[in-house]
């Protein structure tokens, strides 16, 4: 999951890799959320994956700067 500056989203992007092949699983863009860069993403044991998100909102200053403190 990364942010993307250019199209204001927050991009998530899912591979299957096996030994001969690499194939994309899914890939989606969120409008309204962007992934925290400090906090790490997980798979959790209950098999669900984990993104410490914030609104675009609060990820981005007035001024179009990030906003480091959230």
């Amino acid at each position: 999951i990364s942010s993307n500056a250019y199209d204001i989203t927050g991009d998530l992007e899912l591979y299957s890799i096996s030994s001969i092949n690499i194939q994309q699983v899914i890939k989606v863009s969120f409008k309204n959320w962007m992934p925290v860069s400090d906090k790490r993403a997980f798979w959790s044991s209950d098999n669900n994956l984990y993104v410490p998100v914030l609104h675009t909102k609060a990820y981005w200053k007035d001024d179009g700067n990030l906003n480091n403190e959230g």
